[in-house]
């Protein structure tokens, strides 16, 4: 178990091993994550460990930093910015003068799905090419994935294969007409490529808005499986607050048993409410919800971390997105919580693991 449980947003920003004997790059190699953290007791090759890598540097990442640029200079920043879907985003309050109810958002998020097929329109902004994906939501005009080019990280791993490319989302919403919709998400856009071209990009250990776990993997709880299971496959991806894996034991059935840990924000009145099919129940002594598969006798268990976060108020009414409830109009923060959710595709396994992430994890009481 990691010595510290601060929910500071606190993890350095790791650069990528290169090749050379240069100061720069030996600088470079030495705050690379070592290998027993990166592969948390499991041996991978070199284009998994790149893709942990990136995992790494996005939680190191403050995305309300971003918005500290020039960039905005043209508006007026709410003092309400915070997680918006999830803990890898920022959403902030943005003001502009001369125009009716002219106050909206712009929201980056830094582990943003990668460009689907049909996604293939793009726009250059601050000399990078990215792609316009599509909007669902009615007051969300404009929506740009970003390739997210990360300090030193090479675009192929030691052995030559070729590395994953992580990609952000950033949009603007709230706004009365498409254009300052469009305007916002381009300022951000600009910002988040500017920042990370000039080796500027802003380091959570330097954040004033601090999210409980956003500086912790949730494959840290691979190595404490408790005694009688291994680790099986370890499926490595690069998205920093979700990590899946297979472990094998006598709980966990003739062809072992799936294991996914998340990171998640929920709405904070609805985290631990039981909605149909969960049961509240208590994980050594921690508060938590369970859900059963009959059908598959896979379990889910969520518990919360941390208390509830202070999010940017949306500029007018919203529907739930990706399990945050943006709210109405108001100067109030909307409140969110930091759930810990393990699935298990057995209910045995997942019983096992869930007093050892509560633990781990530092979940509430």
């Amino acid at each position: 178990m990691r010595a510290r449980h601060r929910v500071l947003l606190a993890v350095s920003l790791a650069s990528a091993t290169l090749v050379g004997c240069s100061t720069e790059q030996q600088a470079q190699e030495s705050a690379a994550p070592s290998a027993a953290v990166a592969t948390f007791g499991v041996r991978v090759p070199a284009v998994d460990q790149h893709k942990l890598q990136i995992a790494d540097q996005v939680r190191g990442l403050d995305p309300c930093g971003f918005f500290d640029g020039e960039e905005f200079a043209a508006y007026t920043l709410s003092a309400t910015a915070g997680p918006a879907r999830g803990l890898d985003d920022c959403a902030v309050g943005l003001t502009t003068a001369g125009r009716t109810r002219a106050s909206g958002l712009a929201t980056i998020a830094l582990a943003g799905d990668a460009p689907a097929p049909d996604e293939t329109e793009t726009r250059p902004i601050a000399g990078e090419k990215v792609i316009v994906a599509r909007t669902a939501a009615e007051d969300v005009d404009c929506v740009f994935k970003v390739p997210l080019r990360l300090p030193g990280s090479p675009t192929t791993s030691h052995d030559g294969a070729s590395t994953a490319t992580p990609w952000a989302r950033v949009e603007g919403s709230g706004f009365d007409d498409s254009e300052l919709n469009c305007q916002a998400a381009t300022d951000a856009t600009a910002a988040l490529v500017s920042a990370l071209r000039e080796n500027r990009a802003p380091r959570r250990e330097d954040a004033t808005v601090t999210t409980t776990l956003a500086d912790r993997s949730p494959c840290e709880l691979m190595p404490a499986v408790p005694t009688g299971y291994t680790i099986s496959r370890f499926d490595v991806q690069t998205r920093p607050y979700t990590c899946s894996f297979r472990v094998d034991g006598s709980a966990a059935g003739r062809y072992g048993s799936t294991v996914t840990v998340d990171f998640l924000l929920r709405p904070a009145a609805e985290a631990l409410e039981p909605a149909e099919g969960q049961q509240a129940v208590d994980v050594a002594g921690h508060a938590a919800l369970r859900e059963e598969s009959p059908g598959t006798g896979s379990c889910f268990v969520s518990m919360t971390a941390g208390p509830p976060l202070a999010s940017s108020a949306t500029p007018k009414p919203s529907t739930t997105t990706s399990g945050t409830t943006t709210g109405t109009a108001s100067t109030a923060a909307t409140r969110g919580q930091v759930v810990i959710r393990l699935f298990a595709g057995s209910c045995a396994v997942a019983d096992q693991l869930a007093p050892v992430a509560a633990e781990i994890f530092g979940a509430n009481p």
